[in-house]
């Protein structure tokens, strides 16, 4: 019974290692073009939607940074600018591709071009979202299959 239990202990960390391991060389969620073309990249978690008028500004909470080759230290809490026109940050955890607001101001980003069309990957709620109604449509598409 002992042997068992310790030739148990010893797969599971042996297991438990190989998975650090491998998540240690998981590329971080990022799309490579988009990193190439701004100086900063991060993971962030939407607080809030914001208020202004030719730009909003969203509350985000700071999950992780990716790159930063500016000389800002991102606080935990902070917000980025978006055209009032264009895509915003979605709610959930979502990849950021900053530039900087203006030139004076270095703690002002933007979402690359403006938009969360550009600015903003893997977001993860819209991910899940998008594969519950895929799912959700699968499955309706089935009811109605076996109807005829």
């Amino acid at each position: 019974m002992k042997t068992n239990i310790a030739i148990l202990t010893l797969l599971l960390s042996a297991s438990l290692c190989a998975a650090d391991q491998s998540a240690q060389q998981a590329p971080p969620p990022a799309d490579a073009k988009r990193v190439e073309r701004v100086p900063v990249v991060i993971r962030v978690r939407l607080i809030s939607g914001g208020g202004g008028s030719k730009y909003l500004w969203p509350e985000v909470e700071l999950v992780a940074v990716i790159k930063n080759e500016s000389r800002h230290t991102f606080p935990k809490r902070f917000k980025v600018a978006h055209y009032s026109g264009a895509p915003g940050i979605p709610s959930g955890v979502s990849t950021l591709y900053l530039q900087r607001y203006n030139s004076v101001d270095e703690s002002l980003w933007r979402l690359l071009e403006g938009s969360g069309a550009s600015g903003v990957s893997h977001n993860y709620e819209a991910m899940s979202e998008k594969l519950k109604a895929k799912s959700e449509r699968d499955g309706s598409a089935d009811k109605d299959e076996t109807k005829k």
